[in-house]
C-alpha cells in the first residue's frame, strides 16, 4: 500500500514492482485513458529529475499477435457456422422452440474443412479440381446457416421469440445482440473465400482474418522465421535511459 498523500507512481520505488501479466491485468482494468495519464506522470517525474532531456530519440515498431488460430478461409467459415449455430439453439431454448428452428450444419461444415485440409496437403491436379468442389460447398453450407440467423434476429425483435422470465429475457436479447454483431461479419468472410478462390483476389479491402479479433490486420515485417504476423504493429518511441516517451 502506498503512503498517505503518495501518488502510485511515487510509491513504486526501487522494491520489486509486479510481472508483466500483472501489469497487463491492471493496465485492463484501469483502462487506455488511465494508463495513458500514469504514463504521462512517468516521463514528467523523469524530465523534473532530469533523467530525461530529450537530446537522443529511438523510434522503432514492433507487432502485439493477438490470440488466433492460424486464418485459413476454410478454418473461418468452418468458425461461423459454429458460433452462429451455437447462437441460434441459446435462442431456440431460452424462447421454448418458438417460431422458427435451427438446423445444425456444424458436422458438414466441419467435414468440409477437414477435406480442404488434406486436399491442401496432395498437391495435385486431380486434388485442385476437389478443392474447388470444397470450396464451392463450405460458402454455401455457411450461406444455409446465415439465412436462419437473421430470421432469428428478426423473430426477436418483433416479439416471436421471447420468454415472460425477465432474466432468460434478458439473455435472449444477448444472444440476438451476438448474431447481429456475427452475421455481418460472417458474410465479409464468404466474400472473401469466393473473391480469392475464384477470383483470384487475395488482397480484398478490409480484410477479415478473425471472427471474435476483427481489428487483426496482416502485417509482413521480412523476418525470416515468421514472414507474416497476425496482430497490430505498434510505433513507441524512447529517450535516454530507455525511458519511453510516446
Amino acid at each position: 500500500m502506498s503512503q498517505p498523500g503518495v501518488s502510485p507512481v511515487h510509491a513504486v520505488g526501487p522494491a520489486k514492482v509486479p510481472d508483466a501479466k500483472t501489469l497487463g491485468k491492471l493496465g485492463v482494468a484501469l483502462g487506455p485513458e488511465i494508463v495513458e495519464r500514469i504514463h504521462r506522470r512517468v516521463v514528467a517525474i523523469a524530465q523534473e529529475h532530469r533523467v530525461v532531456r530529450g537530446r537522443r530519440m529511438r523510434v522503432d515498431t514492433t507487432v502485439v499477435e493477438t490470440d488466433i488460430h492460424y486464418p485459413t478461409d476454410s478454418a473461418l467459415l468452418g468458425d461461423g457456422v459454429r458460433v452462429l449455430t451455437r447462437a441460434m439453439k441459446r435462442i431456440q431454448q431460452l424462447s421454448a422452440a418458438a417460431g422458427a428452428t435451427a438446423r445444425d450444419r456444424t458436422n458438414s461444415a466441419g467435414r468440409c474443412v477437414l477435406q480442404i485440409g488434406r486436399i491442401c496437403r496432395s498437391r495435385t491436379e486431380q486434388g485442385k479440381d476437389r478443392l474447388q468442389q470444397c470450396y464451392r460447398s463450405l460458402p454455401s453450407i455457411t450461406g444455409r446457416v446465415v439465412g436462419p440467423a437473421k430470421r432469428f434476429v428478426r423473430e426477436v425483435v418483433t416479439g416471436i421469440k421471447g420468454s415472460a422470465e425477465l432474466i432468460a429475457q434478458l439473455a435472449l436479447e444477448e444472444h440476438c445482440v451476438y448474431l447481429e454483431t456475427m452475421i455481418p461479419r460472417v458474410q465479409q468472410l464468404m466474400r472473401q473465400a469466393r473473391e480469392r478462390i475464384f477470383g483470384g483476389d487475395t488482397r480484398s479491402a478490409g480484410k477479415l482474418v478473425s471472427l471474435f479479433e476483427p481489428h487483426t490486420e496482416i502485417i509482413r515485417k521480412g523476418k525470416a522465421a515468421k514472414p507474416t504476423e497476425f496482430g497490430k504493429l505498434i510505433k513507441f518511441q524512447e529517450a535516454e535511459q530507455q525511458i519511453v516517451t510516446h
